[in-house]
């Protein structure tokens, strides 16, 4: 069942208002249990152009996943919805999320404590689940590709929430699965992978498999979207969304960075 393993993911602002939706998953890990999203989703500041947020926010994520329950000995339920919120910030302030420690300086947002990542787009929050759902939802170490060389071409899928959309309904989380292909991972930033073509806004986060093998792996998280900068001169430069590419990290390659414990376990 790879569908409960795509959470749906509500990002309220301090005043707890609804603000962007997005999406991400659990990853059963040595050092314990994390919540995988991007690191523009937690901050709400863009990666590839970070500013300062006026006013700044702090924001908080609910996390919308399958509930799963003992009905009775030996019968388990999954279905419906299970709402668990996380928040990012401790009472003094500081992120509770992890992230790559290499950074790029940006004194404005370093003195609000938030540091830009250098590379990677993703941060993994620590996080706390029942064991009955944690074998539903959760990636473990097992269900990660080594990263190996993805070349151009090879096919992979994105499976989040365009919009929040689930296709079921609100009250049971499905996602959306869409078929990419690798369009390059020869890119200026090693820890970035061109798609052929982007999601929809709220798939950021979104866990990014591939068959490999004849099994079903996790492989990356998608992170968003880029437009190609050429444009010939004399024709209007305005970004055209067809023509966007999809951006990608390698889970493999993003846990490097993190210096996560035990990544090839």
């Amino acid at each position: 069942m790879l569908g409960p393993k795509s959470v749906r993911l509500d990002i309220l602002d301090e005043q707890r208002r609804l603000c962007s939706k997005a999406t991400g998953f659990f990853l059963k890990e040595q050092d314990g249990l994390f919540f995988y999203t991007t690191w523009h989703v937690v901050t709400g500041i863009d990666f590839l152009d970070p500013k300062v947020l006026s006013p700044p926010s702090r924001r908080t994520i609910v996390a919308n996943m399958l509930a799963v329950e003992v009905r009775q000995p030996g019968v388990t339920a999954i279905g419906g919805n299970r709402s668990v919120e996380m928040p990012l910030y401790n009472s003094d302030g500081v992120p509770l999320w992890l992230q790559e420690p290499n950074e790029r300086e940006h004194s404005d947002l370093n003195a609000l404590g938030i540091h830009v990542p250098k590379f990677i787009d993703v941060v993994r929050v620590p996080v706390d689940l029942d064991p009955l759902t944690l074998d539903v939802v959760a990636f473990g170490n097992e269900d990660i590709l080594p990263h190996i060389l993805w070349d151009a071409g090879r096919d992979v899928v994105i499976m989040g929430y365009p919009y929040g959309y689930s296709t079921m309904d609100k009250e049971s989380p499905e996602p959306v699965f869409l078929k990419r292909s690798v369009a390059s991972n020869r890119t200026k930033n090693s820890g970035m992978t061109l798609l052929d073509g982007g999601g929809a806004p709220g798939m950021s986060g979104s866990p990014v498999i591939v068959n490999y093998r004849d099994r079903w792996w996790l492989f990356g998280m998608y992170t968003g979207i880029i437009f190609p900068d050429y444009a010939p001169d004399g024709h209007d430069s305005r970004n055209d969304r067809a023509a966007a590419l999809g951006l990608m990290v390698s889970i493999d390659l993003a846990r490097a960075f993190m210096r996560v414990p035990g990544r090839h376990g």
